[in-house]
């Protein structure tokens, strides 16, 4: 990505600082949504076509390694022909993406659809190239705050789609549902429009710093050591998200818990990886960010324990409080997912919302916290 001073005079007087932000904040709610909500047409895909379901997860698996192999390639190709272009291409890809997935009868179609056309549609629509263009456009003054807006806001449309697309399912059927998600894709065409950036040839105009080919980025990225480390951690971030938003709302609708729970726990998971995200920014200036990311990936290894498996042997217990379980687990690893988990603000901001005065805490749960129910409310 090329960063080079924001020029209030070669835009428009419309696109705005506030304009940009806001526009590629709703990309980014667009574009993570939908994805986030395919785990729950694992189970009824599955049954329409009398497969398993390693053929969905394997469909999902070639998304994921495009998403990522598209994303450096993307981003060239924006700073070279403007990011209008990348991302309404990339928008289009997922459009059609989600289409044929509604209608794929066979594995190969499914593997093409929602494996190369959605993976490489993110790679060129989703927040990695909305934060570019942020670095890009808005001034000095507004970017801390923009590429953490920009951030939060993909996490909010885990939150917004994964209960919208259980009632679109449930209103309209799993094939309409993804028709639906297609054409809201198509908004983003509109939006894209604020975050126009110049091409590489007028980065020298505006005092950009000299462009690198793919091959000296490569080795400058790759001789840091810490930047080696943090991709192999990414490795377990994005193995640990995309296991839980494939595999958890059939995982519990398994457990005899209704599609509506799986909706909510990862809306919560959402909401929660905004809270760790802006924790995490207010801890990164005040302690080391090595022992602050080693937190959280410790943190995250209690997370990722089946929501409602560990009461499998209580049964009465699993069907009254399976639900607040799976919640509890979700917040456990949607603060842990982002950035930060503060253990007293986290069992303070659950207890708040899942058990509200005059409900009494499970005793279940209760018997492996420390904090209890009437000492934070």
């Amino acid at each position: 990505m090329i960063l080079f001073p924001a020029s209030p005079a070669a835009r428009p007087a419309w696109r705005t600082p506030a304009v940009i932000v806001l526009c590629g904040c709703l990309i980014a709610i667009l574009t993570f949504g939908p994805r986030s909500t395919l785990g729950f047409f694992l189970k009824p895909w599955s049954e329409a076509n009398g497969w398993g379901r390693d053929v969905f997860a394997f469909a999902l698996a070639i998304q994921n390694l495009l998403w990522g192999i598209g994303q450096p390639f993307a981003g060239a190709i924006a700073d070279r022909f403007g990011t209008v272009r990348v991302i309404s291409a990339g928008a289009i890809l997922y459009a059609l993406g989600l289409v044929l997935m509604a209608n794929a009868r066979t594995p190969g179609l499914l593997d093409l659809s929602a494996g190369v056309l959605i993976g490489f549609g993110l790679s060129g629509c989703s927040f990695n190239i909305v934060l570019a263009a942020f670095g890009k456009l808005v001034p000095e003054s507004w970017r801390s705050l923009s590429l953490g807006a920009g951030t939060a806001a993909g996490s909010f449309g885990q939150f917004l789609f994964s209960p919208l697309g259980v009632l679109f399912i449930d209103l309209y059927g799993w094939q309409t549902a993804l028709v639906i998600f297609s054409a809201l894709m198509l908004l983003i065409l509109p939006l894209s429009l604020a975050l126009a950036t110049p091409r590489a040839g007028a980065t020298a105009a505006l005092g950009g710093v000299p462009s690198q080919s793919i091959k000296q980025s490569l080795a400058e990225a790759f001789g840091h050591r810490s930047y080696v480390l943090l991709v192999l951690g990414f490795f377990t971030c994005g193995f640990q998200l995309a296991f839980i938003t494939v595999h958890l709302p059939s995982y519990l609708v398994d457990r005899g818990l209704s599609a509506e729970v799986g909706g909510w726990t990862l809306a919560t998971i959402g909401l929660f990886n905004i809270v760790g995200s802006l924790g995490a920014g207010w801890l990164g200036g005040r302690m080391s960010k090595p022992y602050l990311l080693s937190g959280i990936y410790f943190a995250r290894v209690r997370g990722v324990r089946p929501a409602a498996g560990e009461h499998a042997g209580d049964a009465r217990l699993r069907r009254r409080h399976g639900p607040v379980v799976a919640l509890h687990r979700a917040a456990d690893f949607g603060a842990g997912r982002a950035d930060v988990r503060h253990p007293l603000a986290r069992h303070a901001v659950r207890l708040r919302v899942l058990f509200p005065p005059g409900r009494r805490f499970p005793r279940g749960l209760a018997r492996r916290h420390p904090v209890r129910a009437h000492r934070i409310l």
